[in-house]
């Protein structure tokens, strides 16, 4: 059996590198660097632009050698999709060109692509809509995709698959150990560790008002834990695209960050080897700073089992609620993202982390292959 994981965006990478580590079965990962229009002449048109620097491929190169194809255009990844049995992608990749693979899954997960999705299965015979559990995939959270009815939604519930696969990252770096990966990084064994996460959300999910207001909250911050002795990791997006839209819509991660750049002791804006950076980092850390609402708490850091601490007043929070995804607003109702950094925040986060993954990922690799596969 011949599966393909099409990479479309950087912000993919840990999860292509995650499959083609653990797939039962050979697995390529294909990178498209070519720009395309969308073939099904949505109102709102969709398309793909080149996202990874030679760099970036390189990297991915060194790690995984020939298992990496680059399509350079749409004839080429043609000439892929009719030569493999499953072809893998997040969702955007169906929505605007067309597979010929025999079996096509789109890693949705989080509902990501659901509206498109749900439009362009009448195109499809072979496609499935993958998602991490079934919460995702209730009337009530697909529905806040596009307005779906109950109805619209169970007409194609017989689509969708779910299972996880991220909870493979903390099994392999419990096993690993986490001193062992302190030494790697060059962070100190004797000296807790604060993982900072250097985002500001869109203005629409921002529990601030401006950009004064995010840099204030982040030193205030940054002080509060480095009185307290902590070493002090960033990760900010420093990706090609990034650089060019967040440069243009001055977001601070791009043009504030000199402002707490002597404050930090590490940054951690790569990619690096398996495991993703980014997992490592949260692994090593006893707490996870969140500068603003990002997806970073409800996946990697949940997934770590790392504590999150973010600075939200309640008025704050109150104004973004309703546009953060279920998982997040999950995460807050039962305190597992927290504003008071206490020894009791941290045993109930301790104490309800589980359920939490278990109801929002129920992570089981053996499922997972065997649902793709089928």
């Amino acid at each position: 059996m011949k599966c393909i994981y099409i990479l479309e965006s950087p912000k993919d990478i840990a999860l292509a590198l995650l499959m083609h580590r653990t797939s039962p079965f050979p697995f390529k990962i294909v990178i498209t660097t070519f720009t395309a229009t969308d073939k099904y002449k949505w109102a709102k048109p969709k398309g793909m632009t080149p996202c990874f620097p030679k760099e970036e491929i390189q990297n991915i190169r060194d790690i995984i050698g020939d298992d990496l194809i680059v399509a350079s255009s749409e004839v080429e990844l043609d000439n892929i999709w009719k030569n493999v049995d499953i072809c893998i992608a997040r969702g955007r990749e169906f929505v605007v060109l067309k597979s010929k693979a025999k079996k096509n899954i789109a890693l949705s997960l989080t509902g990501s692509y659901f509206g498109r999705l749900y439009s362009v299965l009448p195109y499809y015979d072979n496609l499935r809509i993958f998602f991490l559990s079934k919460e995702w995939a209730t009337t009530e959270n697909l529905s806040l995709h596009g307005g779906y009815s109950p109805s619209d939604i169970e007409k194609i519930r017989g689509l969708f698959d779910y299972g996880d696969i991220y909870g493979y990252y903390y099994d392999y770096m419990k096993e690993y150990g986490k001193d062992k990966i302190k030494e790697e990084l060059g962070i100190p064994l004797d000296q807790k560790v604060a993982f900072l996460s250097f985002r500001k959300a869109a203005e629409a999910e921002s529990i601030y008002n401006n950009n004064d207001e995010f840099m204030n909250s982040v030193k205030r911050m940054i002080k509060k834990f480095k009185d307290e002795g902590y070493f002090i990791i960033s990760r900010r997006r420093l990706g090609q695209h990034d650089l060019k839209y967040y440069s243009v819509m001055n977001y601070p991660e791009i043009t504030r960050f000199n402002e707490i750049a002597s404050s930090i002791n590490k940054e951690m804006n790569g990619s690096g080897e398996f495991p993703y950076e980014i997992w490592k980092g949260l692994f090593a850390s006893d707490v996870l700073l969140l500068a603003d609402n990002s997806g970073i708490c409800y996946i990697e850091a949940a997934m770590s089992r790392c504590p999150i601490y973010m600075p939200y007043t309640q008025k704050g929070l109150d104004k973004t609620l309703h546009q953060l995804l279920p998982a997040s607003k999950d995460m807050f109702s039962q305190n597992l993202i927290f504003n008071e950094y206490s020894e009791e925040n941290i045993k109930n986060y301790h104490q309800n982390i589980e359920p939490f993954l278990k109801k929002w990922y129920n992570y089981d690799i053996d499922k997972f292959w065997k649902e793709i596969s089928k």
